[in-house]
């Protein structure tokens, strides 16, 4: 297929504290240059299961370096023109570095629209590097970020048609946080659906947050989507969650990225799962002794 533009384009301001300028570009050559990113894993738990589905890759640049975090070292990719190739780099260390972990179940790959045309991913290079290393594709979500807005939906959508076609499954972040993520879920029609943490962060004391989860995951039900909470970072945010029926979570609260993450979930984790509290949803009494 041809590589063609599908977002609308424009670098992302800097953070004040990161320098621009030939050091900031010189910073990131070194850093592709030399294979130095790195890759964290976070767990994926499914409340029913118990069990974790599987882990995000989430990438991180040398330690101490201006373009350690994920902010700074693609803002600095978008300014100098070279996302494609930062994206690229970080699903192969990504691929390596699962590989390498055992780990099991599925793994979540994060690919901006824009970079769904890069010849490496469409043309069949990270499917024969997936075979070297002894993964399936039907072990990979194509995780859509949202943070440029989409300008050919159309493209898009044939895309990932051809990406389902190799086996690879698709999720869409952030819901509700992107400029069009709703009408991303209903042209793509993704296996998973990621809930934005603005609406998780206190949703236990916030009717409107939860009538608006409680929606989202009424219409996941609908289109047989997986919902997955992200952002939980409270028991009491997780019990709501597990009591209203949304199919995984992800969150500090659960497990936090590491290089090498457990297995199975911690055992406040399995406890919290088996709790006999039932959570008192918010605008809603609850029921007297």
């Amino acid at each position: 297929m041809e590589a063609r533009a599908l977002v609308a384009a424009a670098p992302l301001p800097l953070p004040q504290h990161v320098a621009v300028g030939p050091v900031l570009a010189a910073e990131l050559d070194r850093i592709l240059g030399g294979g130095l990113l790195r890759t964290v894993f976070q767990p994926i738990l499914g409340f029913a299961t118990r069990s974790y589905l599987g882990y995000e890759a989430l990438i991180r640049g040398p330690a101490g370096s201006p373009l350690e975090y994920p902010p700074a070292l693609f803002d600095a990719a978008a300014r100098f023109n070279q996302t494609v190739e930062l994206e690229r780099a970080c699903r192969e260390r990504s691929l390596r570095a699962y590989a390498a972990s055992g780990l099991t179940g599925k793994l979540f790959l994060n690919v901006s629209p824009q970079c769904l045309a890069d010849p490496a991913l469409l043309d069949g290079e990270t499917l024969a590097l997936l075979r070297e290393i002894g993964l399936a594709p039907g072990s990979i979500v194509l995780e859509i970020t949202e943070n440029q807005k989409i300008s050919d939906f159309t493209r898009v959508r044939h895309l990932l048609d051809h990406y389902r076609g190799l086996g690879y499954e698709i999720a869409i972040d952030d819901l509700g946080e992107g400029f069009s993520n709703l009408r991303l879920w209903t042209e793509l029609h993704p296996q998973y659906v990621k809930i934005d943490r603005h609406f998780i962060s206190g949703i236990r004391d916030n009717p409107l947050k939860f009538h608006l989860v409680r929606s989202i995951h009424g219409l996941a039900e609908a289109c047989a989507a997986h919902i997955i909470a992200e952002g939980i970072e409270s028991e009491a945010e997780f019990t709501l969650l597990r009591d209203l029926g949304v199919s995984y979570g992800q969150g500090y609260f659960i497990a936090r990225p590491e290089a090498a993450p457990a297995r199975q979930p911690a055992a406040e984790i399995a406890r919290a799962l088996e709790g006999q509290s039932i959570a008192v949803f918010p605008g809603m009494q609850p029921p007297r002794a």
